[in-house]
């Protein structure tokens, strides 16, 4: 039985963990053994690998890599390093998938020493010189959307194939805390605005904010509820910039929650939308489960948000342009129902981002690359 390796880093919180889980487990476990490796950092909290680790079973091994320095430093760098040289010496993979920029360089040099089979899952458009020798290395490049394959260098092109990822929601049981149902119940009848997502100066946290601001001078009842994972540093300075802008009482925020605890909350309005601020987003997971959970979308005209949102299903706007956005979201609001009603849109969705042949296409690619 051929033996897969997936390894992830806690530094990642992101959606490309979610779509990793999706994938190992959905793997023809008749043909091949998984393994995953989870990488911890020191002073780093991750509580999607725990998700991860509760799905442990007798197909999938679970391995653990701490390393006591902080992400970054150059011990980090020197520790990461011998300790994947031998982790892999020691268990001989037929293939490692990667789903993360950091780590398609890490494998990428492990392989000239060990000749395992490649394949990286591109989540990110970085087509730098530096990624030329991931792309050189890798047997088979998935790319999330056509957004990210049209930025891989032309050399490289023939690799590369389109695979939208699968998106399921995870912890579909999960509970609101008790002592979040005074935010609740203080903003039941208040016009709601989503951010998932995490404070990468790509996401564009500010532009959130300020849309806010510019709402609430047209009407106070807008409140913004801010769900992402980053670390401390970058929460007091979110926190800082809010109280600046005079929006303490308007924006909530949710720091590190669960995985889709958001998703409790926006079954608690009645009007909501999502609105996502990011620029040029290699996909954009949260706009999809935003649509599978009925709620209107309204993001960046960029990258592939394009290949998600339509005027069915949301607006694309420039949401640089602050009056112009809060001006239509406004609008928006002032609508007498703000849902995705309509069966066959969410049907035409599935079909695109929840469609079994994903898994299919997964392990053909897999037979393919090792034999």
């Amino acid at each position: 039985m051929k033996k897969i390796l997936f390894p992830l880093i806690d530094t990642n919180k992101g959606g490309n963990i979610l779509s990793t889980i999706s994938i190992f487990d959905k793997i023809d476990t008749k043909k091949f053994k998984i393994y995953v490796l989870l990488i911890s950092t020191k002073g780093v909290e991750n509580k999607i690998f725990k998700l991860i680790k509760e799905k442990k079973n007798i197909n999938k091994k679970i391995h653990l890599i701490y390393i006591n320095s902080k992400y970054g430093s150059i011990f980090f760098h020197i520790f990461l390093n011998l300790k994947l040289f031998f982790f892999i010496f020691e268990n001989k993979f037929d293939l490692i998938h990667t789903n993360d920029g950091f780590l398609n360089s890490r494998f990428s040099i492990l392989k000239i020493f060990y000749r395992f089979k490649l394949i990286i899952h591109l989540r990110n458009t970085d087509n730098s010189r530096r990624n030329y020798l991931n792309f050189y290395l890798a047997d088979k490049i998935i790319c999330i959307s056509k957004f990210v394959k049209n930025k891989i260098p032309i050399k490289f092109k023939f690799k590369a194939v389109v695979l939208y990822n699968y998106v399921q929601l995870f912890n579909k049981n999960i509970q609101i805390q008790k002592n979040h149902f005074r935010i609740v119940k203080a903003n039941k009848d208040k016009k709601i605005i989503f951010f998932i997502s995490n404070l990468h100066q790509r996401k564009k946290p500010l532009t959130f904010i300020k849309i806010i601001n510019d709402l609430n001078k047209r009407n106070r009842n807008y409140i913004g509820m801010m769900f992402f994972q980053s670390s401390q540093n970058q929460y007091s300075e979110l926190r800082q910039f809010i109280k600046k802008s005079n929006l303490a009482n308007k924006i909530y925020l949710f720091c590190n929650s669960k995985t889709h605890y958001w998703i409790p909350f926006a079954r608690k309005f009645q009007n909501k939308i999502l609105l996502s601020t990011s620029i040029n987003e290699p996909l954009g997971r949260n706009l999809i489960e935003a649509i599978l959970s009925n709620i209107i979308v309204v993001a960046n005209n960029s990258g592939g948000h394009k290949e998600i949102i339509n005027k069915k299903n949301g607006i694309l706007t420039n949401t640089e342009n602050i009056k112009d956005t809060s001006k239509l979201i406004d609008k928006l609001f002032k609508k007498k129902k703000l849902e995705i009603n309509k069966p066959i849109l969410l049907k035409e969705l599935k079909e695109k981002f929840q469609n079994k042949k994903y898994f299919f296409q997964i392990n053909k690619i897999y037979g393919r690359t090792i034999r």
